[in-house]
């Protein structure tokens, strides 16, 4: 088995975290998002699920709300897949805010698909996971890169309450 290597949107996705109820990681297929969110150590103490497992997609069509209410926060894999989910973190989010209750992900445009109504506008950021860069196929993630305008922003430095 290949040796997970760390990516550099771990920062950006810690910092959403820690500030936002919903943090959605979006990027194209085969660019890791499913083995980020499982072997990435920030984020692995997470309950997660995937909708690619048919049972855990029927269990959330049938009971939305019951399906996300858990005592540790929830990682959702394919989230697109089951749009009835989004309605029920909305209702979760504007009943309790607390950051980082929420992480998803998925290869479509949640934005764009027209069976999401809810777009959680307010109560999410959006993060893209590109194929490997350099540095990651290097294992130097944690080095602050030369060119600092491909890194990303610390959404700290941005709080909105």
């Amino acid at each position: 088995m290949t040796k997970y290597r760390p990516r550099d949107i771990t920062e950006a996705v810690s910092n959403a975290l820690e500030n936002m109820p919903v943090v959605v990681v979006t990027g194209m297929r085969q660019t890791g998002k499913t083995t980020f969110l499982c072997s990435q150590p920030e984020i692995s103490d997470r309950t997660y699920v995937s909708f690619d497992d048919f049972a855990q997609l029927e269990a959330a069509r049938s009971d939305p709300d019951g399906f996300i209410s858990r005592e540790k926060p929830l990682t959702v894999d394919e989230a697109h897949k089951c749009p009835e989910i989004f309605g029920a973190i909305k209702r979760a989010v504007d009943k309790q805010r607390i950051p980082g209750q929420f992480l998803l992900s998925g290869s479509a445009n949640f934005s764009i698909l027209k069976s999401i109504t809810e777009s959680l506008a307010g109560r999410s950021v959006y993060l893209a996971l590109h194929p490997f860069n350099r540095r990651e196929v290097c294992q130097q993630t944690t080095q602050k890169p030369f060119v600092k305008m491909f890194f990303h922003v610390r959404f700290c430095d941005f709080k909105m309450w």
